[in-house]
């Protein structure tokens, strides 16, 4: 449905992933204990097969958009962005990850997240935007915050980390009207 959006930022751009992107690579990152450790899918092996099912499944979806994230100065596919749209609730949820190690603490998850969420309001009649993380999780905690993200709330542990050690969940989240008030591209 939105195969052809590609969208532009400074650092990086996303356009929607394709089995092009399945690559060994990909599933490398997917299987990477660093790379997966706040992943729900760290619980299955993932295998090319999968990903390319799981990449099928999006494409072939109204309501879960999935965007590969490419460095533009290197136009190498470092991560995915993942939008799932309820229009009963006339919301979205946005999750994300940067494979590619590289590109951590280099601002392209921010740059992500205010991409796939500028596009996401432009693009859907919703009212507003939402993300759920562990709460030690301080990179992508920050990487929202950054991009205009409040946390809303906490559900005490709420998650379970490999070790059995449980965690708070954290619940964040950004209205239109707020999303407005921004330049989403601002520092981007």
């Amino acid at each position: 449905m939105y195969t052809d959006d590609i969208i532009y930022g400074k650092m990086i751009r996303l356009q929607m992933c394709t089995d092009d992107f399945v690559t060994e690579s990909y599933v490398a990152w997917l299987n990477d204990k660093d790379v997966n450790k706040y992943l729900e899918s760290r619980y299955v092996e993932q295998t090319i097969t999968l990903v390319k099912d799981y990449v099928e499944k999006n494409i072939s979806s109204r309501d879960q958009i999935l965007f590969a994230i490419v460095a533009r100065d290197t136009d190498k596919h470092i991560g995915n962005i993942h939008l799932t749209v309820n229009r009963i609730h006339k919301r979205c949820s946005i999750a994300y990850f940067i494979g590619e190690k590289s590109c951590w603490g280099k601002g392209m998850a921010t740059e992500a997240i205010r991409l796939a969420t500028g596009w996401a309001f432009e693009n859907f009649n919703i009212d507003r935007m939402d993300a759920g993380i562990y709460a030690c999780n301080t990179g992508s905690r920050k990487a929202l915050q950054k991009a205009g993200y409040k946390q809303e709330g906490v559900r005490a542990q709420f998650l379970l980390l490999d070790n059995g050690e449980r965690v708070d969940g954290i619940e964040t989240g950004l209205l239109r009207d707020d999303f407005k008030k921004m330049d989403y591209c601002a520092g981007v």
